[in-house]
């Protein structure tokens, strides 16, 4: 962003208009990039609510499939028991973690 703004101005102000309509177009600049930034993080933020809510719903959903199957692993026969196994151990890591915050309430 920085380079771009100097790129805006390659020949240097001679005079104080001319240093002034400079300073105008940069601070013009600047604040459109404070509200793009803005806007990214508002959107990041956003989406990190989004894989929260999902990430709940998921867990719901594992924890009631796994209950019943459990978690241990299972032989590998096919491509998708290879993706079974990443998901228990996935699952485990975070039961484990969330079983770790509840012992320590």
């Amino acid at each position: 962003a920085v380079a771009r703004r100097a790129e805006a101005f390659p020949a240097k102000a001679s005079n104080w208009k001319e240093k002034a309509a400079n300073a105008a177009t940069a601070t013009g600049m600047m604040g459109n990039e404070t509200k793009i930034k803005t806007r990214m993080a508002l959107v990041q933020s956003q989406m990190n609510i989004i894989k929260e809510k999902f990430g709940m719903q998921v867990y719901d959903v594992l924890e009631e499939l796994f209950g019943v199957l459990g978690t241990e692993q299972i032989p590998e026969h096919s491509a998708t028991d290879k993706d079974v196994n990443a998901v228990k151990a996935v699952f485990r890591q975070c039961k484990g973690d969330i079983e770790e915050i509840l012992r320590t309430k």
